[in-house]
């Protein structure tokens, strides 16, 4: 007979690890003396008794001088569990958490296995953005500027982690160079709510420095693709002339795969239509190009859709069944049932919606030519 276990083990009784946690001293002692004895799934279970003990008492980080004996390895379960302090409502010394994180970067100490260091990366993300994303919870503008050097040290990593599900928002979302994105824009907000509100260009200097760069150059990766679609009111915000100038690097018309990514994460996850932001993309050509590629299976076909269908609705500059070269008009033009059927699901999401602009609309999409199985498909 075989039998098979799951989950992790402990090496000794819960009363010997909460003796040895009274103080960071003690608790970095008690590790050192006893790692090498540890078998692997042992190692899981101190994992967790680390999370909860700086979950239950996370001024121990205060205490860097001995945190920073310890093995990068430890960093990431310390952070999970600060994060979970923090959100309890808890507090601790923030200048000691970044002093861990560079410790980490700069290790050379890293386990082989590449997951760990990953790990570690997503955490300190994590970390940050828990920290800055509310602005009810204390955090001042020296702490503040340490969080954005952390994330630009964490940014130019260049990391890029296995995509496991084939869906670009889950694993951008969930993957470390997508927390570390997630981080830098909370890192941005933060800031520019607090310190910047009177200046039109609310960017760190370096992160704007970095951000041109990258999308420039077309050194981006899908993560940055979809982090700039889904933060695209967010990065407006901090400077709209910037989102203009380099509207073009952002929606790369050249690489049609990482366009459709910017894209769908844009419509996907902002379902108001900004109308300074819908400017900018009409004038670059966006939209335009979008109809054309924006089509069958592609994600957030119906919500590029419904951006046209309010532009119609809101009857705003050259955008009506009267204007030869509107987007609605282009869009039927074009003949996609797919696309068709995004515009006709529109009008029964919002069927109260000014009722005088709907009859004209399908009258327009009864003139579309459409085969008998097209319009069966509708």
């Amino acid at each position: 007979y075989h039998s098979m276990t799951s989950g992790h083990e402990f090496p000794d009784e819960e009363n010997v690890f909460e003796v040895n946690s009274d103080n960071t001293e003690k608790l970095v002692d008690y590790i050192l003396e006893n790692e090498s004895d540890w078998s692997s799934r042992e190692e899981q279970g101190q994992f967790e008794r680390i999370r909860n003990v700086f979950t239950k008492k996370p001024e121990l980080i205060n205490d860097i001088h001995h945190i920073a004996r310890l093995k990068p390895k430890y960093f990431s379960d310390i952070m999970y569990g600060l994060e979970r302090a923090f959100e309890e409502g808890k507090e601790f010394e923030w200048k000691a958490v970044f002093e861990m994180i560079n410790i980490g970067l700069i290790s050379e100490t890293w386990e082989p296995e590449e997951r760990v260091k990953r790990s570690f990366i997503g955490s300190s993300a994590w970390l940050i953005r828990a920290g800055v994303k509310n602005d009810d919870r204390e955090f001042d503008e020296k702490d503040l500027g340490l969080a954005k050097d952390i994330c630009l040290s964490l940014l130019r990593l260049d990391v890029v982690s296995p995509r496991l599900n084939n869906d670009p928002f889950f694993d951008v979302l969930n993957s470390p160079e997508g927390k570390v994105l997630e981080a830098t824009i909370n890192v941005l907000l933060r800031n520019a709510r607090r310190f910047k509100t009177e200046e039109s260009d609310k960017w760190y200097p370096d992160l704007k420095e970095h951000y041109t760069s990258i999308f420039k150059s077309g050194n981006y990766n899908d993560a940055y693709m979809h982090h700039i679609g889904s933060f695209l009111p967010h990065i407006t915000f901090l400077d709209r002339g910037w989102v203009k100038e380099n509207i073009n690097h952002l929606f790369p018309k050249q690489d049609i795969p990482n366009w459709r990514i910017a894209m769908s994460s844009y419509v996907k996850r902002n379902k108001t239509v900004y109308k300074d932001i819908f400017d900018i993309l009409l004038d670059s050509g966006q939209f335009d190009y979008g109809i054309e590629v924006m089509t069958g299976e592609v994600k957030g076909v119906s919500e590029f859709v419904q951006q046209i269908v309010v532009s119609y609705m809101a009857n705003w500059d050259g955008q009506s069944l009267v204007d030869k070269s509107s987007l609605i008009n282009k869009l039927l033009n074009n003949g996609k049932t797919e696309q068709i059927s995004g515009v006709i699901s529109y009008f029964f999401l919002n069927s109260s919606k000014k009722n005088e602009k709907i009859l004209p609309i399908w009258n327009a999409i009864l003139q579309v030519p459409l085969d008998n199985e097209e319009k069966q498909n509708l």
